[in-house]
């Protein structure tokens, strides 16, 4: 298989409590040419591993970590944790319910199996990802590879974005450099991509409240304003590394207002209301100049149901 003979440089994770399989995935990994494998039974060394940014590849049980292991696979995606957000991860499990699987593709994993697999059935993951990758797709709920597959057949679409396969590249002879400065400028084109779903995201909630006000319905102004200051303090996040800079006083009055909002506890105040729609088509307008990226970050809002 092209790139097999560098496979030995790709840095490799493996996260197994079971002590035995993990021995035997750890053979398997061996076989496929894996050669550079740090393996533990301990979740704190995974999560230390993980934020230095310079693994490639990992082989994760997640059931016995589920919420720590999906919830930092979220920040390595969405850029709050290391420098990489995009290694190949290879989730397994011995839960087959529905609720945990759906958790994990949520999360952003690559792949996933379920225990018990055949060492031959591991193999065929783990040289896959040495020629191919999913694309990824970004909107105001999600960051990773293209769930399309998983998802019911009426599911809003999203625009696809080309990653980085560290694995790929690294077992194709590119340096580790140039693997990093090429993983830089694509999660500064994701950044880019995750701030007009953000603020997209913002126009689409500041008209749902509208509609629950109208209704009376105080619950839901909250679940969405709990939701809207979520993804004010991501755009926030993000500003800084993208060419939107220059709208840092607008985000400054988003995260203000969204802050106050977030502090009531009845229906909101007019005012504030009417400044966050104001915000938002300013916002929106200023980040417009991309008008295809625009267009589209209105649309992936299934998660903000």
């Amino acid at each position: 298989m092209s790139g097999m003979k560098r496979t030995r440089d790709v840095k490799a994770f493996l996260y197994e409590p079971n002590k035995e399989l993990r021995a035997n995935i750890r053979a398997t990994m061996r076989d496929a040419g894996y050669a550079d494998i740090i393996d533990t039974d301990r979740p704190e060394l995974f999560a230390e591993t993980m934020a230095t940014g310079k693994i490639d590849l990992v082989v994760c049980d997640v059931t016995a970590v589920t919420g720590m292991a999906c919830k930092f696979l979220i920040d390595i995606r969405h850029g709050r944790v290391g420098e990489n957000p995009f290694p190949v991860m290879l989730g397994i499990t011995d839960d087959p319910d529905e609720q945990n699987v759906a958790k994990m593709i949520d999360a952003g994993f690559d792949t996933l199996m379920l225990k018990p697999f055949n060492p031959q059935s591991l193999r065929r993951r783990l040289e896959y990802f040495l020629t191919e990758r999913k694309p990824f797709v970004v909107t105001a709920g999600y960051v990773g590879p293209d769930r399309r597959n998983h998802l019911r057949p009426d599911a809003t679409s999203a625009s696809q974005i080309s990653v980085p396969n560290p694995v790929q590249l690294i077992a194709e002879g590119v340096s580790r450099e140039s693997l990093m400065s090429t993983i830089r400028e694509a999660a500064t084109e994701l950044d880019e991509r995750k701030l007009h779903s953000d603020v997209g995201g913002i126009v689409w909630i500041a008209q749902r409240i509208d509609a629950v006000i109208a209704v009376g319905d105080t619950t839901m102004v909250h679940r969405y304003i709990h939701q809207l200051k979520a993804i004010a303090e991501d755009i926030d996040t993000r500003l800084e590394r993208t060419k939107y800079r220059h709208i840092h006083e607008e985000c400054e009055s988003l995260l203000g207002v969204t802050a106050r909002l977030a502090a009531g506890t009845g229906m909101p105040n007019r005012e504030d209301i009417e400044l966050l729609h104001n915000l938002a088509a300013t916002i929106k307008r200023a980040t417009a100049a991309d008008k295809e990226n625009a267009d589209e970050a209105t649309a992936p809002m299934e998660t903000q149901t």
